[in-house]
């Protein structure tokens, strides 16, 4: 019996061993399959030539540790793969005591701005068109332009009101309703404009009811009604808002009928009346008061109990680095640094370098302006070469702009390479503008920062990714790559931003083997060593008119350098700039 309960044993622990095999050589081939970024351009594959580029640099030695400053979400800094990773603030200790007096208390391995001093982090910030419309809602909203003059609403009511003295910021306001449909700024023009519908309404009933003379609105169909006050056959003149209001009252009109099972049901003058007299106003504010309670307050004031907009306001957050949105911070450390403790094979670009997390970002919303600027200074304090910034933004007001633009500014004095990835709109860079971009608004263009955009393995830009001969720099692989995620787990990710991490990675090892060289020498290396896609006719989604569309671009025109981020090529000439 005991000699039998051995076997089973020992057949128990074979089959558990056989098991984790197959587990790890399932995982060795998920791991080759999604580090395909790293291999030559050969065979249809258009990776980076990790292997190239170390074959070249394998007689030579790591000068410098090079830090690279993850502007973002955050990261798991305990994970297996990234622990020995993490930058060390060599001037501060866990002590509760500020020690290298930078005003951040136990910032051991970065900062985290969104958090509070009780230890809590704002899960998510509001978004970029919200935040702008909060910011000058109280100077703006309730000042209305009907083409001729400008007035308010009190008591439901119009009143004449001055031009505002700030006209170009008064347009800005004005066009935020217009950028999204499900923004504040939508909202609550909805429910204003839901005064003016009733102004309207009621107006053009009196002249209805005088036209039906003894009828009542119910007898009064609403399509003879409305025609009343713009005729297309005979192209009647109406203000601005007139027409906005006519077409409301004739979308509900219609929308109203196609609900009805009858499609020979004529709505009448009442239905419409009655929407508008007495239900618009009240369902347009409900409307706005629920966007606001989900969508107006991201709990800023509550936990960083900082002013957002005062940028001399700097002393605030928590040194927690470890979020509810670390995933995507936890990919990117993987793509740059992550070590292979398990046998699977799987490294980051550039193990050797060390990584400093930067918290500026939420589950959704947009960062802060200010905290952007904070963190790239705090970057550049602490002796960042590389800073990676999580997105671009089209909605900076000057002030805002100049915060960011200033701190980049500072980082090319330093020598510190700036990257930042294309947001993912299909947009063309050139007559979308958004920032940072390397053309300063105020001065002259930055040398130290790279625009990048995602390419696939096929070497073709991603589905949705941006474009700009003008405006992206080049594309970088970054589509369905293996990387860390929190909780010492692994997988294949298609990350819409994965390429920053890999040109990071790339710029780091750069600057490790080859310290003397700065962040816009390094840009100048990359961009004039790409694998060359010049001449290659690509099909490209764009947006146009809102629509996604497909066209026919030569590489070359998608970006300023017409390719792809190749590290060997890029080493072999900065072994050539040595010598």
């Amino acid at each position: 019996m005991k000699k039998t309960f051995l076997v089973l044993l020992v057949l128990i622990n074979a089959l558990q061993l056989f098991a984790q095999d197959q587990t790890k050589e399932k995982t060795k081939l998920q791991v080759k399959e999604g580090s395909w970024y790293k291999e030559a351009p050969l065979n249809g594959t258009f990776g980076i030539d990790l292997n190239g580029a170390k074959q070249l640099l394998k007689t030579k030695k790591i000068l410098k540790t090079p830090i690279i400053a993850l502007i973002g979400t955050g990261s798991d800094i305990e994970h297996e793969a990234l622990k020995n990773s993490v930058w060390v603030n060599p001037t501060e200790k866990l002590d509760g005591i500020d020690n290298d007096k930078n005003g951040f208390i136990d910032d051991i391995n970065g900062w985290n701005f969104l958090g509070s001093k009780e230890g809590q982090t704002m899960e998510k910030t509001v978004s970029e068109i919200d935040r702008e419309w909060l910011r000058l809602k109280d100077k703006y909203a309730e000042i209305y332009f009907d083409g001729k003059s400008y007035f308010t609403i009190e008591n439901g009511l119009r009143k004449s009101a001055p031009k505002p003295a700030n006209l170009s910021e008064f347009v800005y306001f004005d066009n935020l309703k217009k950028l999204s449909s499900g923004s504040l700024a939508s909202k609550y023009s909805s429910y204003k404009f839901a005064f003016l519908q009733k102004e309207y309404v009621e107006m053009w009933d009196k002249e209805i009811m005088r036209k039906w003379n003894g009828k009542t609105r119910k007898d009064i169909p609403a399509d003879s009604a409305l025609a009343l006050f713009y005729d297309k056959t005979k192209a009647v003149e109406l203000d601005s808002l007139k027409r906005a209001v006519f077409g409301m009252t004739s979308m509900f009109s219609q929308l109203y009928k196609g609900y009805m099972p009858d499609k020979s049901y004529v709505v009448n003058w009442e239905v419409v009346y009655d929407n508008f007299m007495n239900k618009q106003i009240d369902f347009s504010k409900k409307n706005f008061d629920d966007a606001f309670k989900f969508f107006g307050n991201d709990q800023r004031q509550a936990l960083v109990k900082d002013a957002s907009n005062d940028i001399t306001d700097n002393k605030y957050g928590n040194n927690i680095l470890l979020t509810a949105t670390s995933g995507f911070g936890t990919l990117l450390s993987g793509i740059i640094a992550g070590n292979d403790v398990n046998g699977t094979g799987f490294s980051g670009i550039m193990p050797e370098a060390k990584i400093m997390n930067l918290v500026v970002a939420g589950k959704s919303g947009a960062p802060y302006p200010k905290d952007v600027a904070l963190a790239i200074k705090y970057a550049v304090d602490k002796g960042a070469d590389v800073i990676v910034l999580s997105q671009q933004s089209s909605l900076f007001s000057t002030e805002q702009k100049t915060w960011i633009y200033d701190a980049i500014r500072q980082a090319e004095k330093k020598g510190i390479l700036v990257i930042v990835p294309a947001l993912e709109r299909r947009e063309d860079l050139d007559k979308v503008v958004y920032h940072p971009r390397r053309e300063n608004f105020n001065g002259l263009p930055f040398t130290n920062l790279m625009v990048i955009a995602n390419s696939d393995k096929k070497g073709l830009p991603s589905e949705l990714s941006s474009y700009g001969k003008n405006s992206l720099d080049m594309f970088v692989p970054g589509v369905n790559v293996y990387s860390t995620l929190p909780g010492d787990t692994y997988n294949i990710v298609a990350s819409p931003s994965s390429c920053v991490a890999v040109a990071a990675a790339s710029a780091a090892l750069i600057k490790a083997y080859f310290p003397n060289l700065n962040g816009t020498q390094i840009r100048k290396l990359l961009m004039a060593n790409v694998t060359s896609r010049k001449g290659l006719e690509v099909e490209k989604n764009f947006t146009n008119g809102g629509k996604a569309v497909v066209d026919l671009f030569l590489y070359e025109q998608l970006c300023t350098s017409g390719g792809i981020l190749n590290l060997k090529k890029t080493v072999e000439a900065a072994l050539k700039t040595k010598k």
